[in-house]
């Protein structure tokens, strides 16, 4: 190996799997608040773990002009309407190129997100071959338990970067997300989801109020313009099509 890498290999467990790109999640646009207007607030006591997280959404949702059963369709398309695993942690999805890319990041001193090449020049990063289903980007099928082993790797390498490159909760939000989300730091809005699901509501609607393109579509019920923007899948596209039918579903079920 070189020495001119500047972001080691990681080997944990056996035979080396490198992390390639998976599906992009909630990249939002640079919009947030950029049209000087006051977004809505959400406000509520926080809740207390095992509580009921639709209770608040019945409170909340209407202050910003939404229909609660559209916040839950989008829960549903998003975690199946679970806050919790039957473990009782936090449901939750490993992103391991978004973790690539803030490692390399920072590997390489830049103030601003590192391009491909820029990525694999700084090395690659290894977590668990034996859970190549969730590393190479293709494969999703490990359940919780895989999800929940590769997150704990990641955190002992980069817990910054390991909560930032996963999405939590009943909206799964991404933990780069965290400002959006009311929260001062990646940690704090995972401590917060990991032991609330009120919490998690509180924290999607803050983070949908804080953008007006998530906020006006999902008032409006324009689906495909709301998971464009909320879960990164373009319009016209066969993700964006699947999104927008179980968000249909979900709602025709609760309406």
């Amino acid at each position: 190996m070189s020495e001119r890498r500047l972001w080691p290999y990681f080997a944990l467990g056996g035979a080396v799997v490198l992390i390639l790109a998976g599906r992009r999640r909630q990249r939002l646009q640079a919009e947030a608040n950029t049209n000087g207007s006051t977004s809505p607030t959400v406000t509520a006591p926080v809740g207390k773990a095992g509580g009921d997280p639709f209770a608040i959404l019945a409170t909340e949702a209407p202050k910003l002009g939404l229909d609660p059963r559209v916040v839950r369709a989008v829960m549903q398309a998003e975690s199946g309407q679970r806050p919790f695993g039957p473990d009782g942690r936090v449901v939750l999805r490993f992103e391991p190129h978004v973790f690539a890319r803030l490692t390399a990041q920072k590997a390489l001193g830049l103030s601003k997100r590192p391009t491909a090449a820029q990525v694999a020049a700084a090395g690659k990063v290894v977590l668990n071959p034996g859970m190549a289903h969730i590393n190479d980007g293709r494969s999703r099928t490990g359940g919780q338990a895989a999800e929940w082993e590769t997150f704990n790797r990641a955190l002992a390498l980069d817990s910054d970067a390991a909560i930032q490159s996963t999405s939590f909760g009943l909206g799964q939000i991404m933990g780069f997300n965290y400002r959006l989300a009311g929260y001062s730091s990646p940690r704090a809005m995972y401590e917060a989801f990991a032991s609330s699901g009120t919490e998690q509501v509180l924290g999607m609607l803050r983070m949908i109020a804080s953008v007006p393109t998530q906020l006006n579509a999902l008032r409006n019920k324009d689906y495909p313009t709301f998971v464009a923007s909320y879960n990164g899948a373009p319009q016209g596209t066969s993700h964006n099509l699947g999104y927008v039918n179980r968000m249909q579903a979900a709602y025709a079920k609760l309406a």
